[in-house]
């Protein structure tokens, strides 16, 4: 028994830990690392009551009333990192928490419906894991992009910590669909359960805290190539072949499509249309190509687009509402460049703001997620051909500019 006390006193001890460290560390992402904490609170309840058993016969009452409440907290959780995992950070989180404290209420309030806060408890966390594995179903190449070109980084191992806690839920719900047709279950067999599973999900908080440098993989896949096609990088100024054979670019390259030097971030703004050579055919005019470059402007300045890891050059034209040839002409014929080298140049754009934001801790491989490329290989190349410099000397030398102003 004292071996026993020992082990819950050191897991207690490295879960309130490896909590307080994510809640104060600023290098990865603010609200996976809030989900990891309040994982981190459910699964330290739980553990407490198994310590307290080992002090007072039936252990705690209250902690043991919060332990059987946590059923109702790890459905929202679950549903909360699969939303911030497929990229659609959920609103009003707040309101599914309320299910929890209400049922904290009931049983604090009627002990003896223990087994019906269970069972209600069941079915909620199974509508939540529905909810979950949907969601994790129409994200599947976004979740493929994570997986096989971004290792280490925060969203990685959020997958690796909604791996654990689905298999959490699952357990939970077992459980309980035991204990209703055989009778109460003992709390070991749900020790027994909660043991490995807290173990595991205590580990992926840790790595994403420390990222493991063993975790520093890049697989070499063109289908997970910078910027989510084969990444054939270009000459300085020169705009890749279009994505349509119909529509090739004109000799001049567009003024934005000039690479800038390390100490000057890319001259991106509103693109201008360069005036077109000769077409033996187009569809849009000079007026409407005018009209789409400043719409398209907005739509990468307001919404971002660029940052999705999966745009594509059809899902940009439903953006625009024109034909992907249309697209393609606005891009190659009228701005002068290709497709993925506009991504390219709106996503460097936006790393090296990162980087030079004195406010912006995050590591070189989480800024090369949330700026859209498919990995850290593509960043770090085309970030280089482009400035002469890593992302880490760029970062250092603006930063300490800044610092010497200061």
């Amino acid at each position: 028994m004292e071996l026993q006390k020992a082990l819950l006193l050191v897991v207690l001890s490295l879960t309130a830990w490896t909590a307080l460290a994510l809640l104060v560390d600023r290098r990865g992402h603010a609200g996976i690392h809030r989900a990891f904490v309040l994982l981190l609170a459910c699964l330290g309840v739980t553990q407490g009551y198994f310590y307290s058993r080992l002090l007072v016969p039936d252990g705690l009452h209250a902690l043991g009333l919060a332990a059987q409440a946590t059923l109702w907290l790890k459905g929202p959780l679950l549903w909360w990192m699969v939303r911030l995992a497929v990229g659609r950070a959920p609103r009003w989180r707040g309101l599914h928490l309320l299910p929890f404290v209400a049922a904290l209420a009931v049983l604090a309030a009627w002990p003896v419906a223990g087994i019906g806060v269970q069972c209600l408890g069941a079915l909620h966390a199974l509508a939540y894991l529905a909810a979950a594995l949907g969601a994790l179903r129409g994200a599947r190449p976004r979740l493929a992009r994570i997986w096989r070109g971004h290792p280490n980084t925060s969203h990685y191992w959020l997958l690796w910590l909604v791996g654990g806690l689905l298999a959490l839920v699952l357990a939970d719900l077992v459980l309980v669909v035991l204990g209703q047709v055989r009778g109460a279950l003992p709390p070991t067999a749900f020790a027994w359960v909660a043991w490995p599973i807290s173990a595991w999900l205590l580990a992926v908080a840790w790595a994403s805290l420390y990222r493991p440098p063993r975790f520093q993989r890049w697989r070499q896949d063109p289908a997970a190539s910078g910027i989510g096609a084969p990444d054939v990088a270009a000459a300085p100024g020169q705009a890749r072949q279009s994505a349509d054979p119909a529509v090739q670019a004109d000799p001049p390259p567009a003024p934005h499509a000039i690479a800038a030097g390390p100490d000057s971030p890319l001259p991106i703004g509103p693109a201008i249309p360069t005036a077109p050579g000769p077409r033996a055919w187009r569809e849009l005019d000079e007026s409407l190509a005018l009209q789409l470059a400043g719409q398209l402007a907005r739509l990468m300045d307001e919404q971002q687009l660029y940052r999705d890891g999966e745009l594509s050059l059809p899902r940009l034209a439903g953006h625009l509402g024109i034909s992907v040839h249309q697209a393609s002409e606005l891009l190659n014929v009228h701005l002068g460049t290709g497709f993925y080298d506009y991504l390219a140049q709106r996503r460097l754009d936006y790393a090296c703001r990162l980087l030079r934001d004195p406010a912006c801790e995050w590591r070189v491989i989480d800024i090369a997620f949330e700026s859209g490329f498919g990995n850290k290989n593509s960043f770090y190349r085309q970030f280089r051909e482009t400035f002469g410099v890593t992302p880490a000397e760029y970062r250092q030398r603006h930063q300490s500019g800044t610092a010497a102003l200061a």
